[in-house]
């Protein structure tokens, strides 16, 4: 059941972290190398997502890992939404302040769009339950 609105929803997400990833060190001027803990912290978190987000598209057979799947990538988009914050307040003044309210929306819209999978997986789990209960 690849064609599922989760299936879209996970989708979405993991195109948004990729094209995230790759403006976050243009933007932010981020070093990813063993230096930088905060780049290191960001972009680790991002690929998990990515890799969660791309595992969880492929098992729709097993809802309930994928809720589980789901649910840690939940976890990890609210760690870069913490340390994104934590990057913009300590951000000296250099960049406007528009472009930094831009770029701190993308973790917002993916946990968003990670909530409607899960909660898009939760109800198809209801249903076969439901279904099952009949017979």
């Amino acid at each position: 059941m690849i064609q599922r609105i989760q299936t879209l929803y996970t989708a979405l997400v993991v195109f948004i972290n990729v094209v995230f990833l790759f403006k976050l060190k243009q933007t932010f001027s981020l070093k990813f190398d063993t230096i930088d803990v905060y780049g290191i912290i960001v972009l680790i978190s991002i690929l998990l997502v990515v890799i969660l987000g791309i595992i969880t598209i492929f098992i729709y057979k097993k809802r309930l890992v994928q809720m589980q799947l789901l649910r840690v990538a939940l976890i990890l988009e609210s760690v870069i939404l913490g340390a994104f914050v934590y990057r913009l307040l300590t951000l000296s003044g250099e960049m406007a302040i528009s472009m930094k309210d831009i770029w701190v929306t993308i973790p917002l819209v993916s946990i968003v769009l990670l909530a409607l999978a899960r909660r898009a997986v939760q109800s198809d789990e209801n249903l076969v339950k439901s279904v099952d209960r009949l017979r």
